[in-house]
């Protein structure tokens, strides 16, 4: 008991000290509502093909997460590229920029599904628009922050605007924490919190194993236990909390920072969260950022590029074997055209008609899908395949009759 108390004491000295360091790197934001968290996209303005809407949920992102300060953030929509880049943008004016002083501009940006671009300007907000540091960035699928740092001021700037440049492409995206100062990148105060990180499997990683994986992840400090929970439904995790469980697979209270599973559903996309609960006496909890990964498939498409077909005979030139591995004639429904020249046709003088498929290791098969001819004269000459014999060689030597089928 007396370890524990002073343990105690020096994590709350730490505090005391790291709350002494932090205050004296706070900053003034001179962007009003930055977070969103108004309910409204207030002050900032878009022009050109743009459209804004301030969202609580992240609907349609490829790496499924929630806004990044708070419970809003403003959602935007491109509808076009523009002729040039800085046709299209966001703004906050009625500034002034300052002589004797250099500024920082900041903002958290994540694409809804690729890449995309914004150009970070300060600008002279009239006729040239000249711009302070201005800088072209590229933004991920993933929740960043980005920044850019002026030059001094030699004489005031004014009228003066903050501008994102972001008709670079057609796209969605989302923008939240947004920041400017006077002076160097300062961290933001609201990212300050006890928060896991690291997580294994990595958000975004497919095929996971179904048996056997285990939850990991690098604890706070200041952690004393964790909260897990885990799901197939992004809202299930993000509502969870330790009184709402019905919905997802949880560990509440745990002193490891892993946690293993039972099996997985084959394909299945899991969400899962870490909440970090404080090791001090308030034992308060900290909600974390929800990740995911996708179990592997329950089966794995063999590329026609890993076999080598060979037919007994080939009765037409381009009727070959080798358009039945290639995706001769299928559309993206799985359907076939009816061309002759998109399907294999054997001699019809071949008495013992046959089609092997070599393939570049040994396979377990799970499936094998036939479109049988299906050309124009079939219903009146019937030379699609109809009694087949399927046999399978690990050897190419030794084989063994799976089956008959009839098709």
């Amino acid at each position: 008991m007396k370890n524990r108390t002073v343990w105690i004491s020096g994590i709350i000295f730490m505090l005391s000290m790291g709350l002494g360091i932090c205050q004296a790197q706070q900053v003034e934001n001179l962007v009003e509502n930055g977070g969103f968290e108004s309910g409204t996209q207030d002050p900032i303005t878009s022009y050109g093909a743009a459209t804004l809407e301030v969202v609580t949920e992240l609907t349609g992102a490829a790496v499924p997460d929630s806004p990044i300060e708070g419970n809003q953030c403003l959602y935007v929509s491109v509808s076009a590229a523009g002729a040039n880049f800085w046709d299209v943008g966001l703004k906050y004016g009625g500034y002034t920029f300052e002589q004797g002083k250099h500024y920082t501009l900041s903002a958290f940006f994540k694409s809804k599904s690729g890449d995309n671009n914004v150009n970070f300007k300060p600008e002279l907000d009239q006729d040239p628009y000249t711009g302070y540091g201005s800088q072209q960035i590229t933004f991920t699928e993933e929740w960043v922050e980005y920044s850019i740092t002026t030059p001094d001021f030699t004489a005031n700037v004014t009228p003066a605007a903050l501008t994102f440049h972001i008709g670079y492409i057609a796209g969605d995206f989302w923008v939240d924490g947004i920041r400017f100062y006077e002076g160097d990148y300062v961290a933001p105060d609201f990212l300050g919190v006890i928060a896991a990180s690291n997580p294994s499997p990595a958000t975004g990683d497919t095929d996971v194993a179904r048996d056997g994986t285990v939850l990991s992840w690098k604890p706070d400090p200041m952690a004393g236990t964790h909260n897990v929970y885990l799901g197939t439904t992004f809202t299930d995790v993000n509502d969870a909390h330790a009184a709402n469980t019905a919905n997802v697979i949880s560990s509440l209270g745990q002193d490891a920072n892993s946690l293993a599973l039972d099996r997985l559903e084959l394909g299945a996309t899991y969400y899962w969260r870490v909440d970090e609960v404080n090791a001090t006496p308030d034992k308060t909890v900290f909600k974390g950022k929800i990740w995911s990964f996708e179990v592997e498939p329950e089966y794995y498409t063999i590329p026609g590029t890993s076999i080598t077909a060979t037919a007994s005979s080939t009765g037409i030139p381009y009727a070959t074997a080798t358009n039945t591995i290639n995706g001769s004639g299928l559309n993206a429904q799985s359907q076939h055209s009816m061309n002759v020249d998109a399907m294999w046709l054997s001699a019809n003088t071949d008495p013992n008609i046959s089609i092997q498929y070599e393939f570049d290791a040994v396979y377990k098969l799970y499936g094998m899908k036939v479109w049988n001819n299906n050309q124009s004269m079939e219903p009146f000459l019937g030379v699609g395949a109809r009694d087949v014999t399927i046999e399978t060689s690990v050897d190419g030597t030794a084989w063994s009759v799976f089956g008959d089928v009839e098709l």
